[in-house]
């Protein structure tokens, strides 16, 4: 079940495996004037997987795409062959239909979003490569990008607050807008750095205008001046969510928080007992109150709505009817 939309009260027509029967909710609440198709990992294939225009996956594609998972995710081939490669194509269908019809060439934008430790770079990072084997040109870029430095956010009294709205440098952000909107073939970005947790002094990333820009952050569907042509949303049951935030929290401990020069080195020698304290306060006290008052309430700005089970692995899928055409 989506908790975050609660689907029960969408407008939501849901699409069964063996049926072709549809049923639809009265949907009171303003995020339901949508209308949703909702689907099953096996309805979605059966609906879209046999209308793929783009090249087929063969064994040593999968493998690749596989090793993109995250700390503690597992990517199985069948969720990338069922899940996964059906929704690359039908965002390539939107892309070629909206490049066509534009005047201006200016690059088709993806928003991706979700909680942290959802698993959404997971996401991001296997929807580019799909997407590059097109010939291409994808860039992926993450939102952590355009955080102010850990200096700032201090001064600010906003350390705690990373990831929050306000924790954003806004004077980046609208010149990444302008650079996009703009002619130019290169732009420059500022680059977070996740093992010193801040952005790095005098160090910018350079970036080949793209045909497509996969834009990935938890704050990407809470702004309505970002221009994106399709978003996706990563779900889950916020308890679930919370057990993969501690584990990754766990894995971290022993690997990247031990690191030289790494922010959280001070964990790196915490008993599992410690940790899970540890992490279990930063997610109750920051994360999750980031999630509920702006995560999980920009999720209904989404077209594409992926629910993941406990185990990692997407059980439902939820498209706008309008994506759908």
């Amino acid at each position: 079940m989506l908790r975050i939309l609660n689907l029960n009260r969408l407008n939501c027509i849901m699409k069964e495996e063996n049926t072709a029967q549809q049923t639809s909710t009265n949907a009171s609440e303003t995020h339901a004037s949508k209308a949703w198709e909702c689907f099953t990992p096996q309805s979605w294939f059966s609906q879209f997987g046999h209308k793929v225009q783009h090249k087929p996956l063969n064994r040593s594609d999968v493998d690749v795409l596989r090793r993109l998972a995250g700390t503690n995710e597992v990517l199985k081939k069948k969720e990338i062959r069922q899940m996964y490669y059906p929704l690359a194509g039908l965002i390539l269908s939107n892309y070629r239909a909206q490049i066509n019809s534009r005047t201006k060439k200016t690059p088709y934008i993806i928003g991706i979003s979700g909680s942290v430790a959802v698993g959404k770079s997971t996401g991001a990072r296997v929807i580019t490569e799909l997407l590059r084997r097109e010939a291409l040109n994808v860039e992926l870029i993450t939102t952590d990008n355009f955080l102010k430095p850990n200096s700032r956010l201090e001064d600010e009294g906003l350390l705690r607050r990373k990831g929050f709205p306000e924790s954003y440098d806004e004077t980046v952000i609208e010149k990444f807008k302008s650079d996009l909107e703009s002619d130019k073939h290169l732009f420059t970005i500022p680059t977070y750095d996740h093992i010193a947790y801040t952005i790095l002094p005098d160090v910018m990333q350079k970036i080949q205008r793209p045909d497509i820009l996969v834009l990935e952050g938890v704050n990407v569907l809470q702004r309505d001046d970002f221009p994106l042509d399709f978003s996706l949303y990563f779900d889950a049951d916020t308890q679930d969510i919370k057990t993969w935030y501690i584990k990754r929290f766990l894995s971290f401990r022993n690997n990247a928080f031990a690191k030289p020069g790494a922010y959280f080195n001070r964990f790196a020698t915490l008993s599992d007992d410690e940790a899970v304290d540890v992490a279990s306060d930063l997610w109750d006290k920051i994360n999750l109150v980031n999630f509920n008052n702006h995560i999980a309430p920009s999720a209904k700005k989404a077209d594409c709505i992926l629910h993941k089970a406990a185990n990692h692995s997407i059980n439902s899928v939820h498209l706008t009817t309008a994506m759908h055409q």
